[in-house]
């Protein structure tokens, strides 16, 4: 099953997710890290979906997402990479 997508959003200049303020309290008072939550990736406990999803709702930026990912998934790095390139012009358009 596929998971629903965030929204792209810029945040001093970066291109991110659109992060869940829910989740982000979850990861940063939780006992599980990004590195656990890893593990159990690669031990199947987790799949890659709910880890992809993860990090989308903790706003984890664009081109961090593709540097963790490319490797997992390319299309959707590949697909993100061009979202975001569209939104930083478009940002731009709006500024000139």
């Amino acid at each position: 099953m596929i998971q629903p997508q965030q929204p792209l959003v810029m945040s001093d200049g970066v291109v991110r997710f659109q992060r869940n303020k829910i989740v982000q309290l979850l990861i940063d008072t939780g006992k599980l890290s990004l590195n656990d939550i890893w593990i159990l990736y690669r031990s199947n406990t987790v799949s890659l979906e709910d880890l992809v999803q993860l990090y989308q709702l903790i706003g984890y930026s664009v081109n961090g997402f593709s540097e963790v990912f490319g490797n997992e998934d390319k299309a959707l790095c590949d697909l993100l990479r061009n979202h975001a390139d569209a939104l930083v012009a478009e940002r731009k358009k709006k500024e000139d």
